[in-house]
């Protein structure tokens, strides 16, 4: 029997909470570098391919990020899809970047996470707003103020990035 939430039919218009941890819990962030590396990877996925910067896949046009957090040994992304396989090529990309640069950066082989991603549909606008506020207080455990949290979009909720879109209100 699968597990759950890792049956993935996607719907292109609909929000999706994607989510992963390490592989037995382990932490796939050690420090700031590693969760600056995994942003810069996402950003460069979201934003549309400069021309003189070099080759990279862009999905800007396939995927809103809506909210997001990083937490030591797991992340959360909140997604609008905007076409069918956006999500699917997303995370394959992302995944991939990132347990390379982290394999390479410790002298590791071998996966990093547990297990392929997994993805929640969001069925109506209060599932969405109740993810959105999940994803935002999950930094709770580590710090009292999770607008501090610099691992979150709720510390950029004031002044949001052109990667960073909002939750429809």
């Amino acid at each position: 029997m699968p597990s759950r939430n890792s049956i993935k039919q996607y719907v292109a218009g609909d929000y999706y909470h994607l989510y992963n941890r390490g592989v037995e819990k382990r932490r796939v962030f050690m420090d700031d570098r590693d969760y600056r590396a995994f942003m810069g990877y996402l950003k460069q996925y979201l934003l549309p391919a400069e021309p003189w910067a070099r080759p990279h896949k862009d999905l800007s046009d396939q995927i809103e990020l809506a909210a997001y957090c990083l937490m030591p040994n797991h992340f959360h992304l909140l997604v609008r899809q905007m076409s069918e396989r956006g999500i699917e090529s997303l995370m394959r990309c992302l995944s991939t970047s990132y347990v390379r640069y982290f394999n390479h950066r410790y002298d590791r082989i071998g996966s990093l996470f547990q297990d392929s991603y997994k993805a929640v549909r969001m069925r109506d606008d209060e599932q969405l707003y109740q993810a959105e506020q999940y994803i935002h207080q999950n930094p709770k455990v580590l710090i009292a103020d999770v607008k501090r949290y610099p691992y979150s979009s709720l510390y950029w909720q004031a002044n949001a990035p052109g990667w960073l879109q909002s939750v429809p209100r």
